[in-house]
């Protein structure tokens, strides 16, 4: 009977953690960072190398699209020109220093965070942090998601550690 319990604790925690990170998500929405809304960066400085198709927002940088705010140290941004549309397509985010991601009730924080829109893959790395709510978070040194497929691998050269508190009934 012991056994079963904990076998019931570790799926209800193993839910719960799921739901902690990805609540209400759905594949076919999965640009989670990224989407067709206008976006709106702010920084001390921007520096646009268009040989390197990059442009740099640094100091104090802040981004909002919708639900969704970013704030980092720097913002790189690369990009390429789609002669067909005669648009700039984004197509890499990488931030770095003091990263923090609000969206849908949700902080991230991390030192870097890159969004790869070529394979829809997120990641974010070193004291990454991800809460929900009073009491629930999640810390790794590195997590991966897949916007795709909703696939979510964390890494630690310790241990990925869960804080769960659970509902007030």
């Amino acid at each position: 009977m012991f056994r079963n319990i904990k076998k019931i604790t570790l799926i209800l925690n193993i839910f719960i953690i799921y739901n902690l990170i990805i609540i209400d998500s759905k594949a076919e929405d999965s640009s989670m960072l990224l989407n067709k809304s206008p976006i709106n960066i702010e920084s001390s400085s921007l520096e646009i190398i268009d040989s390197e198709k990059i442009a740099i927002f640094e100091g104090k940088v802040r981004v909002n699209q919708e639900n969704i705010t970013i704030s980092s140290d720097k913002l790189v941004l690369s990009y390429a020109f789609n002669s067909i549309t005669k648009s700039i397509d984004i197509q890499k985010i990488l931030c770095s220093g003091n990263v923090l991601i609000e969206f849908d009730n949700q902080i991230v924080t991390s030192e870097t965070a890159e969004y790869n829109l070529i394979v829809n893959q997120l990641i974010l790395q070193n004291d990454v942090i991800i809460s929900r709510g009073e009491g629930n978070a999640i810390k790794a040194e590195k997590v991966t998601v897949d916007l795709d497929t909703m696939r979510i691998k964390m890494d630690s050269s310790e241990r990925v550690k869960a804080f769960i508190t659970p509902p007030n009934n």
